[in-house]
């Protein structure tokens, strides 16, 4: 973890939003480790915090997705009301269409993937039921969050379409054979 300002800025104040990301999807931390960096945080001059929880949100509805070190819902209100206290913004960040391996590799999601091989992206075309999914998770995070903000990620999507291009030539070839 690392903070960097920009030369060009007079001063931290000069941005009205002065965040850091907190990345909990592959290194934990402890509630009172993060509670201790974003009291630190603070004396920078950081206003927002930008958690990436993953596996380690405390899901309910979708339980199967927490790993052994997932947050407790009361250890992510502690988070927030600590931060809170500080001035500090908790905004959330959750994957969708990418980034979704710790959803994906679960059977019970098995059916939204794009490729049966690949785990980290839904596929376009289970868009119904992706949406589904996606807004229960959505509703999960934002209800233990205050923060009038949600990031919702969806970048690399590096196989998008490989499913579609068996589909469409799936339908060309059934063209073909019935003309």
């Amino acid at each position: 973890m690392f903070l960097c300002f920009c030369k060009s800025a007079q001063s931290p104040s000069d941005f009205k939003v002065r965040a850091f990301y907190l990345d909990c999807r592959t290194q934990v931390m402890t509630v009172s480790a993060i509670k201790n960096f974003a009291s630190d945080l603070s004396t920078k001059g950081i206003n927002t915090l930008l958690i990436e929880y993953e596996a380690t949100f405390p899901f309910q509805k979708h339980a199967t997705l927490c790993n052994h070190l997932a947050f407790s819902r009361d250890e992510v209100k502690d988070i927030i009301k600590h931060c809170t206290s500080l001035g500090i913004d908790v905004i959330p960040l959750q994957n969708c269409f990418g980034h979704s391996e710790y959803i994906l590799r679960h059977d019970r999601y098995a059916h939204l993937r794009e490729d049966r091989k690949e785990v980290s992206q839904v596929c376009p075309l289970k868009i119904e039921e992706a949406k589904k999914v996606f807004r229960e998770i959505f509703r999960e995070v934002a209800e233990l969050h205050p923060s009038p903000y949600f990031h919702i990620g969806a970048d690399e999507n590096l196989s998008v379409g490989k499913l579609r291009t068996m589909f469409q030539s799936r339908i060309s070839r059934a063209f073909l054979l019935t003309t």
